[in-house]
């Protein structure tokens, strides 16, 4: 009994271990298959996104945004890495938030809403999950 309680408990510890060494690059590959829209290229346009620690390993871990408690149905998104860096800043504190690129096909990022200058720091858009699916995310810092 002993030593099947053993093996159970390292299977599961190994299990841990794989979904901690999740391969990034495997995440990346299936989602630009995606964007590829079966070997026909579309335009893109790529967005910035500050996200917490536990926000970065759920879509590390997925590929897909998704709702966390007491948030919005959708995802803010910055125009540039520079403003996106201001919101992590803002919302998360200093050195509390990672910088993801997500990829759009433009028809999908020209259909989110938008604003010129969000918070006093710069353009910004806005997407509801649903409209999120097929976006490409990639770790820019």
């Amino acid at each position: 009994m002993k030593a099947h309680l053993e093996a159970a408990l390292f299977s599961v510890r190994e299990t841990h271990r794989a979904l901690l060494a999740i391969d990034k690059g495997l995440v990346e590959a299936h989602h630009l298959a995606l964007a590829a829209n079966y070997g026909v290229a579309m335009e893109t346009i790529t967005l910035y996104r500050a996200v917490s620690e536990g926000e970065f390993q759920q879509l590390m871990r997925t590929g897909k945004f998704e709702v966390v408690p007491s948030s919005l149905e959708g995802k803010f998104f910055a125009e540039s890495a520079e403003d996106a860096a201001q919101w992590g800043e803002m919302l998360e504190g200093a050195s509390n938030y990672r910088i993801v690129e997500v990829e759009f096909p433009t028809s999908v990022a020209k259909s989110l809403l938008r604003w010129e200058k969000l918070d006093g720091i710069g353009p910004a858009r806005y997407g509801e999950l649903h409209q999120l699916q097929n976006a490409v995310v990639r770790l820019l810092r």
